[in-house]
């Protein structure tokens, strides 16, 4: 399923549901029309025929995209000024162990079944698309460190 906007990454849908806007989405095709209302559905984007670089599940209610899994992201470990900075392993160790079960649980669910390939930054806790599974030390768009690690490569740190 495609959201009604169409959302080049899914760190700006997952945005958009966390400010609360009303994001609504539809079956393309002739297999539309009979979207659930209420439940989980996967979405991807961008829309066709632009190449799909992201897939997601949601949680909807009445038509409308209440929740992207991973769009409550724990609060991560932060430095004062993280630009350009790499962590140290023992920060990338707190980092993990702070996370909360649920979002391990949902992102290792979206690396397994979605094919998704985020990134999390391990100074402020935001995600980035399009990682490798090998991913370690990638720019962080939101800190500017050199702190995002593929879900993969954290799990070597529990």
């Amino acid at each position: 399923m495609y959201t009604d906007i169409n959302y080049k990454t899914k760190k700006a849908l997952k945005e958009a549901v966390a400010r609360g806007d009303k994001v609504t989405y539809h079956q393309p095709g002739p297999f539309g029309g009979n979207e659930p209302r209420d439940g989980t559905i996967t979405l991807e984007g961008p829309h066709y025929p632009q190449p799909h670089r992201w897939d997601a599940t949601a949680t909807v209610r009445d038509g409308v995209i209440i929740e992207v899994e991973g769009t409550h992201a724990p609060t991560l470990a932060e430095s004062e000024d993280t630009r350009g900075q790499r962590p140290t392993g023992a920060e990338i160790c707190l980092a993990v162990e702070n996370m909360d079960a649920d979002y391990l649980m949902a992102m290792a669910k979206s690396v397994m079944f979605d094919c998704s390939y985020d990134g999390i930054c391990v100074f402020c806790g935001a995600e980035r698309d399009g990682c490798e599974p090998d991913a370690r030390f990638y720019p962080c768009e939101n800190c500017g460190g050199h702190s995002v690690f593929s879900f993969a490569e954290l799990m070597f740190y529990l």
